[in-house]
């Protein structure tokens, strides 16, 4: 029921951006990197350190209160976090089909729009400018290429590169789409050299 109400209210807020600015545009949140932090230390015991313990089984039979959705053993989110989640979930099921590459490739070769296609490689500069290389998913992995031989788990790589990176690659998807957005970042300073903070 509060799922129903806080996507009512969201689905509020984003008729009334649209009637503010005159378009139909879609939401998107971004939120801070430490927001993920709490998410992720509750789910320590899913995570397979790599030892033989059954962690899932020994959840299972654990009670864990109200912080979890009943029976499921699953943590409750927020709408938007949820929202943020599933925008990537489906941005790396659809990248598992083909590379971002290829998609930047065949939106830049179907475009009629010389501007767009101008445009898009732009953006493409911008994000590998920023990231110091290239994103790959691949497997289930996210990678940063760096040149032709040289690749680093997503993981492994710099915290300013795993701040900025889905912030880089949302919008970056946006503008092959060509999709209107109101894009709210949570935060936007965390992610600036800290030279452009002032």
């Amino acid at each position: 029921m509060i799922k129903a109400k806080e996507s009512a209210l969201f689905q509020n807020i984003n008729d009334e951006i649209n009637k503010l600015f005159n378009e139909e545009s879609y939401f998107l949140f971004l939120p801070a990197g430490r927001s993920l932090i709490p998410i992720l230390s509750q789910q320590l015991d899913r995570i397979n350190r790599g030892d033989r313990i059954d962690r899932l089984d020994r959840i299972d039979r654990l009670d864990l209160g109200n912080e979890f959705s009943e029976g499921k053993g699953l943590i409750k989110l927020d709408y938007l976090m949820e929202t943020f989640l599933n925008v990537i979930d489906g941005t790396q099921k659809s990248l598992s089909q083909t590379s971002l590459s290829q998609l930047i490739q065949e939106k830049s070769s179907e475009s009629k729009n010389p501007e767009l296609s101008s445009v898009i490689s732009l953006a493409q500069d911008l994000v590998n400018s920023i990231l110091k290389g290239s994103y790959r998913y691949q497997n289930g992995n996210e990678w940063i290429d760096v040149g032709t031989q040289n690749s680093t788990l997503i993981n492994f790589a710099s915290s300013g590169q795993q701040e900025v990176v889905w912030i880089l690659l949302l919008i970056q998807l946006l503008i092959l789409n060509q999709r209107p957005v109101f894009l709210v970042i949570e935060e936007p300073e965390a992610h600036l050299f800290p030279v452009a903070q002032k």
